[in-house]
């Protein structure tokens, strides 16, 4: 049985950037299986920004603010109900395209790991690398 794959957007206040990290969670060479949005009471259009987009892989949920660890914690548990992996993407930032596939590949040729970082670039507000 293939890996099953999540990727998860923890997100609050950042209408200006989750719909890019949602089209880079939609991207992947290797797609994932799901992809969670966790709205944690924006006062923005976060959430609005994020049920524009439909895809049957994409997931809109929204709660009251309750901080980035309880959205994160909740996503975990969503996501593990069916997926072997978790990724976390924060809604200001994106996956680049390969990163799921790079990400499973590590963990086939290491098994027994559960958890498999990879390297990242900063960008600024406009996605600059810095």
């Amino acid at each position: 049985m293939a890996e099953r794959v999540a990727v998860i957007i923890p997100c609050y206040n950042h209408a200006r950037f989750v719909g890019e990290a949602i089209e880079s969670a939609l991207n992947q060479t290797r797609p994932a299986d799901r992809v969670i949005v966790m709205d944690d009471g924006s006062k923005d259009k976060s959430l609005a920004v994020a049920r524009a987009y439909h895809d049957p892989k994409l997931e809109i949920h929204s709660q009251e603010n309750r901080g980035a660890h309880a959205a994160i914690n909740r996503l975990v548990e969503m996501a593990s109900a069916d997926c072997e992996w978790v990724a976390i993407l924060n809604s200001d930032d994106r996956h680049l395209p390969g990163r799921l596939e790079v990400a499973l590949e590590a963990a086939r040729q290491q098994p027994g790991k559960s958890v498999i970082a990879t390297a990242l670039r900063v960008i600024d507000e406009n996605g600059a690398v810095m």
